[in-house]
């Protein structure tokens, strides 16, 4: 049994509707709902055996509001019976602006719910219809609203930017709506046309800004939201004060141990990552039997665990210590070139990733090691 606290992610696969853009697993249907709780309970159940404490826990989709407060309740009670939670557990839920009122909020808080990840994701009609979006502007201010006045815990905002609306002009404008309401996170995530996507089988064209135009949001945003007071801790996230990270998340850029519960989520232990299989029907149908429904596991090799150790830590401001790697003199020569082109900076013997580096973070590592 592992004695450290870990993070424990639930996916919740339902949604009302498959967004345009969305590649997460989801289904736009709760007919299974019952089913999928119990088989919850039972992976949960059999995890009590290999951990023993939880510091986060962070309910992800799909849109985990739309089971409603008594689902999540089942659920909750269940992470009590089987693991001793710290003496402040971070506890994050995803919701839609659709699924925000006051009675759900009071009802979430009273689970302990202290994060509500709102996926906003524009303040604009046109671009919200244009990403695949039920609702209007409107919904999502009132949400806010809501969250404002009924909430004590972070109201944290994911919103969408580097579609074909997105110069910097509207995007200014996206954000200052964004701060009006003094979100304590915000999440700023590239649009992706990924495949299997509405998008993807769309024209590819008139989706997205030109490369020059997104270079430029991205180091605008960057700077923008620093002057405003907000820590750009990791290539997508800001947040209003350290104390304002998401403690789960930085567990995945940190290689920190990690359960993920339900159909496709994914887990991490000592020099070992784990997923589960990808459907809901045979995820159902696994777990009455006693048996974990994970579909393939894998062990990095040290040169793996190298290229790993920068490819996550490169995302976030903490960097990697170079200390951790076998760097040889090709490395430390490609460090200095780096730095000079303003990607990293070196400090106190670790790398780390500046505002033009997160834009290239993905090629980073390998410009390091070769």
């Amino acid at each position: 049994m592992i004695m450290e606290p870990v993070g424990l992610y639930i996916h919740v696969p339902f949604c009302r509707k498959k967004c345009k853009y969305c590649d997460f697993f989801s289904i736009p249907s709760f007919k299974f709902i019952t089913p999928y709780l119990e088989a919850v309970k039972k992976e949960i159940s059999l995890y009590s055996s290999k951990v023993k404490n939880v510091d986060t826990i962070y309910f992800g989709g799909g849109t985990p509001s739309v089971l409603g407060v008594k689902n999540i309740e089942i659920i909750m009670n269940e992470i009590l019976k089987n693991f001793t939670l710290s003496d402040k557990p971070e506890i994050s839920l995803e919701a839609n602006p659709d699924d925000i009122s006051k009675e759900f909020i009071h009802g979430i808080s009273q689970l302990g719910i202290s994060r509500v990840v709102l996926g906003i994701q524009s303040f604009d009609d046109a671009k919200l219809s244009f990403l695949g979006r039920d609702y209007s502007s409107s919904k999502v201010r009132d949400a806010l609203e809501i969250l404002k006045g009924n909430f004590i815990g972070s109201c944290c905002l994911d919103m969408i930017y580097g579609t074909v609306f997105d110069n910097w002009k509207f995007w200014e404008k996206e954000l200052n709506n964004a701060l009006s309401y003094y979100p304590a996170h915000i999440s700023c995530y590239e649009l992706t046309i990924h495949t299997k996507t509405l998008f993807w089988k769309l024209s590819k064209e008139n989706l997205k800004v030109d490369d020059n135009t997104f270079r430029r949001v991205y180091l605008n945003t960057s700077r923008y939201l620093s002057d405003m007071g907000y820590t750009h801790y990791e290539v997508s996230n800001y947040a209003f004060g350290i104390e304002n990270i998401c403690r789960h998340n930085m567990k995945y850029w940190k290689r920190l141990p990690y359960i993920g519960i339900g159909p496709s989520a994914h887990s991490f232990m000592g020099k070992e990552r784990w997923w589960n299989i990808s459907s809901l029907k045979k995820y159902i149908k696994i777990l009455p039997s006693g048996e974990l429904p994970i579909q393939a596991r894998e062990a990095l090799e040290p040169s793996q665990e190298q290229m790993e150790f920068l490819a996550l830590g490169l995302r976030t401001k903490d960097g990697v210590s170079s200390s951790v790697l076998s760097l040889n003199e090709y490395s430390f020569k490609r460090l200095q070139i780096l730095e000079k082109k303003g990607y990293i900076n070196l400090e106190n013997g670790k790398i780390l990733p500046t505002p033009l580096g997160y834009l290239v973070s993905d090629s980073l590592p390998i410009e390091i090691l070769g």
